[in-house]
Parts: structure tokens; C-alpha cells; sequence
């Protein structure tokens, strides 16, 4: 096996949600940010989501039509909802899909997460995932889950600064206190 095939790997993340608070006012009033959920029949909003996901990951090319089915027909998560942020110049600069894991929906997690080139460095992906992971929390959530492909580097040590630890066994709770 070698690094190319290493890199395809994924890395389970898992922390309890007590600590996780920040909504849409949040959002807004300390960071500027708007926080708008897709609808997931409007083209438009698909479309700006998709602007979002192709200049945030090099390997990723949805369509339309196959940019719905991925976000409403998940492999492993029910009850998905996107989140567009918006700075105040109502440029979409981010996005955050979360849902409830299949296999144990007590368990919510994040995917997808993605931020525009051009807004790279400004800490939108930190907020990207406190919000998704807020939103689980409102929602009666009390653990969450990130699957990460290794070769995404920033998210996994912007997961692990924010207190998730690893997991090895999946949808089972193993890190009840990994928020500190």
C-alpha cells in the first residue's frame, strides 16, 4: 500500500456536544456571517452550494441533479440539512451538511464541510463545524461524529483542537467526557 492509497484512508472523530453553542445570531452579530439552510429543491441554492464544494475541494464535481441526490440520499446519515454562510456582502463563502447517523441516530455528524479559496484563514471552517455541531445539539443530539479522509489535514486538526477524539468503533459512544 502506498502513500496514494494511505491518503484515501479516513479517520473517525467523536465528542460529546455539551459544549457546542453558536446559532445563526451568533453568527451574525460576533462574526458577520449569515447563516442560510438550503433548500434542497431550489436549484439556485444547489448551485451556489456547488460553487462553494468545487473550489473547496480539488477532487469533487457534482451536477445539479447529482448534488441532490448526494445530500438528500447520504450513504450513511437520515435527516440531512446544508447550511450556506454568507458574509455581508451576501458572497457564499462557506459551507456545513449535517445528519443523523443511520446506524445509531442518537449519533449526528458533519460532512462536507467547505470553504472557498478565497476565504481560506479566516476561521470559517472552526465555524463551520461549532455551528454544525450546535445545530445537532439543539436538535437532542448529545454526541457527535466526523469521518475525515486523511488527506484533509486542516479539518482533522481543527476537529481535534475543538476536543473531538478518535473512534474506533463506530456509532457506539467511546469518548462520553472528550469535550473538555
Amino acid at each position: 500500500m502506498g502513500i496514494q492509497e494511505l491518503q484515501k484512508g479516513t479517520v473517525y472523530l467523536q465528542a460529546s456536544l455539551k459544549a457546542f453553542e453558536l446559532d445563526s445570531r451568533i453568527m451574525e452579530e460576533k462574526y458577520g456571517l449569515k447563516v442560510r439552510q438550503i433548500d434542497y429543491d431550489n436549484d439556485a441554492d444547489l448551485e451556489t452550494w456547488m460553487s462553494i464544494i468545487h473550489t473547496s475541494y480539488d477532487d469533487c464535481h457534482f451536477t445539479v441533479d447529482k448534488a441532490r441526490k448526494y445530500l438528500t440520499s447520504h450513504l450513511f446519515m437520515d435527516n440531512t440539512k446544508t447550511f450556506v454562510f454568507y458574509e455581508v456582502t451576501g458572497v457564499a463563502v462557506a459551507t456545513v451538511s449535517i445528519g443523523l447517523y443511520k446506524a445509531n441516530p442518537q449519533i449526528g455528524g458533519d460532512f462536507r464541510i467547505g470553504v472557498t479559496q478565497a476565504s481560506q484563514g479566516k476561521g470559517y471552517g472552526r465555524l463551520c463545524i461549532l455551528f454544525a455541531f450546535s445545530q445537532l445539539a439543539s436538535m437532542g443530539i448529545k454526541y457527535g461524529e466526523s469521518a475525515i479522509t486523511i488527506k484533509r489535514k486542516k479539518s482533522l486538526q481543527l476537529h481535534y483542537m475543538l476536543g473531538f477524539k478518535s473512534q474506533t468503533d463506530l456509532h457506539y459512544v467511546a469518548n462520553e467526557n472528550s469535550i473538555k
